[in-house]
């Protein structure tokens, strides 16, 4: 078969429990797990049973499975239908990473181990003199930075031999002294490697191991890293074709397993990563930045707050939808590239799949 990956998670609000989970097979009857009954959440306050909320969808979750060839999970907090292969098996996640890195970042300004309005030069002293170096954390994260993007036209992204175990050295090589016009909005995933690098500079530790405190653990995610070398085995990196993760660093060398981002989009829902204020600054999208907040897009999708973080390389294609005041979430990953779309798009498969988790 086609190694197609599809994660639909739809989490409940003030979710305590972990869902039961319902396997389905293609052209298969639903079968529970052991033990994989709803369980009622209870109120805090008032000690009463919260209801469960009716079971999704699962013909409608195969179906739109099928319209992407794909493996399919969704869960309303209460059970988990998916058809899976290996939920705990990582793949890559392109530039969903910037979103873990947004949050690593805001963590540590929480913690006032640097400032939002710091700026590179400060914190980056190794890197050689560049006008842009006077562009601040917050520029970095909302792309209105001086920065220049890494030479794509030059083949910058498929050239072996790029090594980011000394990420403000290598920067220092790569970055051109070209600047981008400050305030403007302009995707680049040159800040986002930066933002790494300041991370690691100012963490006093590798980037990796940021995130892993940051972020990974204490979101219960497991199989979850970033590529500097190889990577776990399991991982593969076929779909890359000659596209080098590692050449984008912190912007987009991530890998999770499906349960890490079930996880991770359950731990942002709560206040497990970041408090309510730094989350209304991480979704804070904005009309002059194309609904762009920090590491990721938010605007409104049918009545909801919706945040999304797209990524894709290669033949790498990660589409996700987060409801953060319903706690629910959708995420979609292919290797073989369908045309997935965004949630934007009312049409597209990635607006079905929000619209379904919404139910």
């Amino acid at each position: 078969m086609r190694w197609w990956w599809l994660l639909l998670v739809a989490c409940r609000r003030d979710a305590a429990v972990d869902p039961a989970v319902v396997r389905v097979e293609a052209g298969a009857e639903a079968r529970a797990e052991p033990d994989a009954g709803p369980k009622p959440e209870v109120d805090a306050s008032t000690g009463a049973k919260a209801d469960a909320g009716a079971a999704p969808d699962r013909a409608r979750v195969a179906a739109l499975a099928k319209k992407v060839h794909g493996i399919v999970g969704l869960s309303n907090g209460h059970e988990r239908v998916v058809v899976a292969d290996d939920a705990e098996r990582p793949v890559l996640v392109a530039s969903f990473t910037k979103l873990f890195v947004a949050i690593a970042t805001l963590r540590l300004v929480g913690r006032g181990v640097f400032g939002l309005d710091d700026t590179v030069k400060t914190l980056l002293p190794g890197l050689p003199a560049r006008a842009w170096s006077d562009s601040t954390v917050r520029e970095l994260l909302t792309h209105t930075s001086r920065v220049p993007e890494f030479d794509e036209g030059g083949g910058y992204y498929r050239r072996s031999g790029v090594d980011f175990h000394a990420p403000t050295a290598t920067l220092g090589r790569e970055l051109s002294s070209a600047t981008e016009k400050r305030g403007v909005w302009k995707y680049r995933n040159a800040e986002f490697a930066l933002l790494g690098a300041i991370l690691q500079e100012q963490g006093k530790k590798p980037a990796a191991e940021i995130l892993a405190e940051e972020v990974f653990r204490p979101a219960g995610m497991k199989h979850a890293g970033i590529l500097v070398d190889r990577g776990p085995a399991e991982l593969d990196l076929a779909p890359m074709g000659a596209i080098r993760p590692q050449n984008f660093f912190t912007a987009g060398n991530g890998y999770a397993s499906l349960v890490d981002l079930l996880a991770f989009f359950d731990a942002l829902g709560a206040d497990t990563l970041l408090s309510k204020e730094s989350k209304a600054m991480l979704f804070a999208g904005t009309a002059d930045r194309h609904d762009g907040a920090l590491g990721c897009w938010a605007y409104p999708f049918s009545g909801h707050l919706l945040v999304e973080r797209p990524g894709g390389f290669g033949n790498v294609r990660l589409v996700t939808a987060f409801f953060p005041e319903e706690r629910r979430a959708i995420v979609a990953w292919s290797k073989e590239a369908p045309d997935l779309g965004r949630p934007s798009n009312s049409k597209s498969v990635a607006a079905a799949l929000a619209r379904l988790a919404l139910e």
